[in-house]
């Protein structure tokens, strides 16, 4: 047995059915799509974005709806301008209002996309 009462070797799968974004609004041409998944932790978010700026480094938030902005994925510019990458915050899925990404001056790539079901 492990410390935490399981059989060694033993995987814990966690699902969660991604929820895609209502709107994303990207004011410097982005394309694509960000998932958001509840996860026992937190938030699960996924991003797989097009026409990213080709010198810029890109940082992801979860913003909750306490006005509370947490990190969750950060990432440089890539020679093909697109990135997948999935990110993670400690907020309850319920608790955020939305996500943004921005470059690391805070100009906004991905403006408040609020999240399906919100306005």
């Amino acid at each position: 047995m492990t410390p935490s009462g399981r059989p060694p070797n033993t995987r814990i799968s966690i699902t969660s059915t991604p929820v895609p974004m209502a709107k994303i609004h990207a004011p410097r041409g982005v394309t694509g799509e960000v998932t958001v998944s509840a996860r026992g932790w937190g938030t699960e978010v996924g991003f797989d974005l097009a026409q990213l700026p080709p010198d810029e480094t890109c940082i992801a938030w979860a913003v909750g709806d306490d006005g509370e902005w947490q990190q969750v994925a950060w990432w440089g510019p890539t020679p093909t301008h697109r990135a997948r990458v999935t990110g993670a915050s400690s907020l309850q899925l319920d608790d955020v209002a939305e996500i943004v990404v921005t470059t690391t001056d805070r100009d906004e790539i991905v403006t408040r996309a609020p999240l399906s079901g919100q306005s």
